[in-house]
Order: structure tokens, then sequence, then C-alpha cells
């Protein structure tokens, strides 16, 4: 049950492709299919095993809505004020004393929880990566709630961290907000921090593996100017960063002083 639980949120961060069911897609990543039921009186499916079910109905915003101000963010500002729908609610359906697990919207902290694991950098941006024909991929990883994507690979070829960096950054994102993204060699744990920033320290020439791209952002950016956003100007730059030794001569670089864990 857990673990369907954790697919199905995890697919409910994912922008399925249009016409595709969410549990078809949370079906594909847990390798069999979602129990689903139907609630009586409905031909709405909704997980078997839901801790809480809110069934209701969203009419237009121009029938009815609700001035929604301040509307803390993922981000963790509060960035958001708009007229919303809201939502009429027909029922309430819950297991005995239900547990709601949330993922509260504030300022990264550490250990992060969510705002550390990447919630579908494997499943999305590693798929993405192979479509995009990148070789040797080792692992992707998130930090910040996918504000910063770390890639691991394996150096076969003069320019391969640079394919990655493109493809990463390429990736049409659900939030639009992924501003850094980072290459590593694969002897770079890339879920421990610290040594992605000595990856980034020791093997990154600021004047040779950084680059700025622009790059479409969302209305929720708060570092958008106030100029920008009435404009409708929805871009900011983003920064892939080479953090691989120099293919050239990667077998000449000095040797790392670490101990073997083994």
């Amino acid at each position: 049950m857990a673990e369907t639980i954790l697919i199905l949120s995890t697919a409910a961060a994912i922008a399925a492709p249009s016409g595709m069911s969410e549990y078809d897609l949370a079906g594909g990543l847990r390798g069999q299919g979602v129990e689903v039921l139907y609630a009586p009186g409905s031909d709405l499916p909704v997980p078997a095993y839901a801790e809480i079910v809110i069934e209701g109905e969203l009419p237009p915003v121009e029938e009815e809505s609700v001035l929604e101000e301040p509307f803390g963010e993922w981000t963790g500002y509060y960035t958001h004020s708009a007229q919303e729908t809201v939502v009429r609610i027909n029922r309430i359906m819950h297991r005995n004393d239900p547990i709601i697990l949330g993922a509260p919207p504030m300022l990264p902290t550490v250990p992060a929880g969510d705002q550390a694991v990447p919630l579908y950098s494997a499943s999305v941006t590693w798929d993405h990566l192979e479509a995009s024909g990148v070789q040797n991929i080792k692992g992707v990883w998130a930090y910040a709630r996918q504000l910063m994507m770390v890639v691991s690979i394996e150096q076969t070829g003069a320019g391969d961290a640079m394919h990655a960096l493109l493809a990463a950054a390429g990736r049409k994102r659900t939030g639009g907000m992924e501003r850094y993204f980072v290459v590593v060699d694969e002897d770079i744990d890339i879920t421990d921090i610290n040594h992605v920033l000595w990856a980034m320290f020791t093997r990154v020439d600021p004047s040779e593996s950084i680059q700025v791209l622009r790059a479409p952002t969302t209305a929720i950016d708060p570092r958008l100017s106030p100029d920008k956003r009435a404009a409708g100007d929805l871009s900011m730059g983003i920064v892939p960063i080479d953090a691989c030794k120099p293919f050239a001569w990667k077998d000449q670089y000095p040797a790392a002083n670490r101990v073997d864990e083994t």
C-alpha cells in the first residue's frame, strides 16, 4: 500500500501526455496496475487504498471564484495572488483514522524530505536523456524540489557532458523553474550534496565550464521582476555546469584523495 501511495504521488507530479490516464502512468512506473474502486453513484475511479477521498465539482472561474492570497508555493516564497475557482464538495470518504500526508511548500531545509528526493527525476529526466541519445547515464538526482538537477555520466567521448547538459535543460518541465543543471563523472555520489559541490569546486573552470541560456519559467518564479511579469515575459536564465573532468586529459587528472570504504 505504501508503494502504491508513493507511485501515485510521483505520477501526480508528472505532466502526463494529453489523453493519458495518470493511473496508467502510475501502473507503468510500478510495473503493475493500480487498484481502484468506484464511489457509490460515481463513474470516477479512486485509489482503492486512499486514506481520504474528496469528491467535488470545479465550476468555471467566471462562475464562482475567490481571491486567493497570499499562497505559499513550492519555491519557498509567497508569490501567488489571483481569483481562483472553488471546489463544490459533494462527498468525503475516508478510512478509519485516516493519515493525511503533506509536503508543506516552505523554505528548503536539511533533511528536506521531498525537497531533496527526486520525486520524478529518475522516471522523467532519465527517460528524456535516453530518448535524446545520451549514453552511459549513471544516475539522476535533484535538489531543492528540482531547482538543481544533477546527472552522472561515464564519459566515452568529447562532448558527452555538454550533450547531457543540453538534453537535461531541454526537457519540458512541469514547474518550469529548474535553474541549474550539473553533469558530473560517475565517481561522484550525486545523492550527497557535498560530493556534488566538491566536483563543482574542483572540476569547473568558470570561464569554460559554465554557460548561461534563456528558457521559459513559471509565473510563480519569485525572481521575475514586476515589469517582466506585467509584460508577460516569463523567461529566465538557466545555468548548465560541466563539472566533469575534461575528457581530453581526464586520465591525467589528479587522483582523488579518498579512502576506499570497502
